[in-house]
């Protein structure tokens, strides 16, 4: 859900306008950067997850983080540890190593959609 969610975004940033994107980002940082100073909850036992968690919070999560990064990228490990950490008392080590392979996942999405959008300059890349 989170590779999807990397492709989206990048997908939906390609429809918006140079000068949109950057007022975009220019709010979401300081809306992430918000987020990230919350208090933190400090549980100490792995969540037994319920229906819900499956059904509901993790596909939201996954999804929204994975359009967020896709689109935009900074802090979306940080905002992935703290959805973690809040919306399924995940131990905020546990939600670290998590955020990892979904972070992976989602630069996955992303970076295919935009290397099927023409937007990748490979010398700079591999420099």
């Amino acid at each position: 859900m989170v590779l999807a969610g990397g492709f989206c975004g990048t997908k939906l940033v390609q429809l918006l306008h140079p000068e949109m994107i950057a007022k975009v980002i220019l709010c979401l940082l300081p809306l992430a950067a918000m987020v990230a100073l919350l208090p933190r909850y400090h549980h100490q036992t792995q969540p037994i997850l319920t229906r819900g968690d499956l059904w509901v919070k993790i596909p939201v999560l996954a999804v929204g983080m994975g359009i967020y990064d896709g689109a935009f990228g900074p802090g979306s490990g940080t905002l992935m540890i703290l959805g973690m950490n809040y919306a399924l008392k995940m131990p905020l080590l546990n939600a670290s190593g998590n955020s990892k392979v979904l972070n992976l996942l989602s630069n996955i999405g992303a970076l295919t959609g935009f290397i099927l959008g023409g937007h990748i300059h490979y010398k700079l890349g591999f420099a």
